[in-house]
């Protein structure tokens, strides 16, 4: 009946409740205070961890800082200083993406991936080590690409699944131009980055 039919097409259409919510602030007014030392930090000090109350912080120098608030479920940006919307982006996805998901209890490996003959390939490595320039490269003979930086893992079944946290391709510019076709739609990564983000 039409009845029927509207019910489940509302159903259909209606948006599920977000596993994560993300939302960017103007000021740390919602972001935990006195974070005392980090737990992490690269070497560089490009990036440091805190643990605060019901989370933690990751801060980015002169870039920004984003708090992931577990309750609920949320991260919250906070830009700050030269950040381009293309940073917050490679900052958001590349960084805090990935940690919150694996927060919420999924396994997230740093990977790049490629699906060949309708299975994944997966390629860890460390940052550097050229797993970017691979799954390109596998890309361009025709793979479907799945992601070039995280890769949550899960069971489906009696099947094992890799899913990308979002479709990606960043390089240098010296692997881009052997692999990007001439067409290619290409966009800075990060304000701060020689690399630049293969749009897909």
């Amino acid at each position: 009946s039409e009845i029927s039919f509207r019910a489940n097409l509302d159903r259909a259409i209606r948006p599920a409740k977000p596993e994560l919510l993300i939302r960017q602030v103007a000021g740390n007014s919602d972001f935990p205070t006195n974070l005392g030392e980090p737990v992490w930090a690269d070497e560089r000090r490009t990036v440091a961890m805190y643990r605060a109350q019901g989370g933690y912080v990751l801060c980015f120098p002169d870039l920004a800082d984003i708090f992931y608030e577990r309750a609920g479920r949320q991260i919250v940006v906070n830009a700050a200083g030269p950040a381009s919307a293309e940073t917050l982006e490679h900052l958001l996805l590349d960084q805090a993406l990935p940690r919150a998901i694996s927060d919420l209890g999924r396994t997230v490996v740093h990977a790049g991936a490629v699906r060949i003959n309708g299975r994944a390939a997966l390629f860890l490595g460390e940052s550097g080590a050229g797993k970017s320039t691979l799954v390109a490269s596998l890309f361009r003979a025709g793979h479907a690409l799945l992601s070039d930086d995280a890769v949550v893992l899960g069971e489906r079944g009696d099947f094992q699944t890799a899913l990308a946290t979002y479709p990606s391709l960043r390089l240098w510019p010296s692997s881009l131009e052997s692999v990007a076709a001439p067409a290619a739609r290409i966009a800075p990564m990060a304000h701060y980055s020689t690399k630049r983000r293969l749009l897909l």
